[in-house]
């Protein structure tokens, strides 16, 4: 059976053709993977989209909850999403024109939550979904290892937390060492996020299921197209370039090592 391979192009096609309801469950198969989803129209999709920086008014009636997510495929590798799910509320878009877009962020209670407007039903919406969550399992991670421990350390997490440069001073904005911290935060964030999302995906991926390739390019789009607006504000262009750079390098080697 010949593997079912992504094209940068297409990684926002759907695994099946469907339409969404108000709730339920959808499942798609192609001649290698199968999705399956429930998901609900709620109150809560709605409020979480306003809470992320990526909250249109025209878009009220298409958010929904994503309360499960499973992702087989014809060798027998399985993806099951549903524990993080359960763990950190996911708003998701089911009209969108986007190609990779999602936030992870803390509610005004500082409870995690995730929004996507990608498509959760196609491979892309998936990588999307899985590198938020990524990053919120390494957040859970440090708070656990006691993040105040370094001045710099826990005002970088609570940058990466809400990228709002008024959290800083200005005196903390132009100082050298603290710049360098965060851009240095920033790499390591997104370097291990995209280690979670492409450990969960490896099995996929050796199959020949997923085309590694196809990854590679929509990693690097991603990864030279991430944080421009949000970090102009508050590191300069050389620094922001470097770290696109050694982002790009540690997403080589990770998907080398699939």
């Amino acid at each position: 059976m010949k593997p079912f391979s992504i094209s940068p192009e297409s990684l926002t096609e759907r695994i099946g053709s469907t339409e969404f309801d108000a709730e339920g469950k959808i499942e798609l198969k192609n001649s290698i993977l199968d999705l399956s989803i429930v998901y609900g129209k709620e109150l809560e999709a709605v409020n979480l989209a306003k809470g992320s920086e990526i909250y249109k008014k025209e878009d009220d009636d298409n958010w929904r909850m994503l309360h499960e997510l499973k992702l087989n495929d014809c060798k027998g590798n399985e993806l099951d999403l549903s524990p993080y799910l359960d763990k950190y509320r996911t708003a998701f878009l089911i009209k969108t024109n986007k190609k990779n877009g999602g936030r992870f962020f803390f509610d005004d209670s500082y409870q995690p939550a995730i929004t996507v407007r990608a498509d959760v039903l196609s491979m892309n919406g998936i990588i999307t979904l899985l590198h938020e969550i990524g990053h919120l399992e390494l957040i859970n991670k440090q708070v656990k290892t006691g993040p105040d421990k370094n001045y710099y350390y826990s005002r970088a997490v609570s940058y990466i937390k809400t990228f709002n440069k008024k959290l800083f001073t200005k005196e903390e904005r132009e100082n050298p060492d603290f710049l360098e911290y965060i851009a240095s935060y920033v790499l390591q964030t997104e370097r291990d996020a995209w280690a979670f999302c492409l450990n969960k995906l490896r099995p996929f991926i050796r199959a020949g299921s997923i085309n590694k390739e196809d990854i590679l390019v929509m990693a690097h789009d991603w990864a030279l197209q991430s944080y421009n607006d949000r970090l102009n504000s508050t590191l300069n262009p050389s620094l922001i370039e470097s770290i696109k750079m050694k982002l790009v390098g540690s997403i080589n080697t990770l998907l080398n090592r699939t």
